[in-house]
């Protein structure tokens, strides 16, 4: 057994990321960054996009249905469907990542480029392409719940220990000024 994923088992956190080595999901829950952001000192992390990013960065890079027309005029609005996503904050809308869109977009244009022209076979790879996608965005989006669940319990764990700390404290000043 690997140390990053000794380490991964004995803080209990969930299994790696879909793409993800233990060494990079062992960093991303415990480092400064996670894949190609580098915060230092952002707390946030954004399971299911894979990414701890401060809130200004946040903002540059959500794409919203509502924007996406603005941002990415070229592609088709079925690419959000095919990328892991996140609650726009202040909205009801969920979120994609840019760059996430992006590189779906550019194969996805491709693949339907394919389509337009009849090229054998670019129905079937077309379908299979979003199969996969919408697969691979499904399983990052069930994996980001476990770990919202795992940082959920962990901030519990640690709210009832402060409080237990204040508890004793409280007890030991009142002894002592008794």
């Amino acid at each position: 057994m690997a140390i990053w994923e000794s380490g991964r088992i004995a803080v209990g956190a969930p299994e790696c990321a879909p793409g993800f080595s233990e060494r990079q999901w062992a960093s991303s829950y415990s480092g400064p960054n996670l894949r190609d952001m580098w915060h230092q000192g952002c707390a946030n992390i954004t399971f299911s996009m894979r990414r701890r990013v401060c809130d200004i960065c946040m903002g540059r890079n959500l794409v919203s249905p509502a924007n996406f027309a603005m941002r990415f005029p070229d592609y088709d609005p079925a690419i959000f469907e095919m990328a892991p996503n996140a609650r726009c904050r202040g909205t009801q809308d969920y979120c994609c990542w840019a760059s996430d869109l992006e590189r779906i977009g550019k194969e996805w244009k491709r693949l339907e480029a394919d389509v337009d022209r009849e090229v054998r076979g670019a129905e079937k790879r077309s379908r299979a392409y979003y199969n996969k996608m919408t697969g691979e965005a499904d399983r990052i989006m069930k994996h980001a719940a476990a770990c919202k669940e795992w940082l959920s319990q962990i901030t519990r764990k640690e709210a009832r220990k402060k409080q237990n700390r204040r508890r004793c404290a409280y007890v030991i000043a009142e002894n002592v000024y008794n």
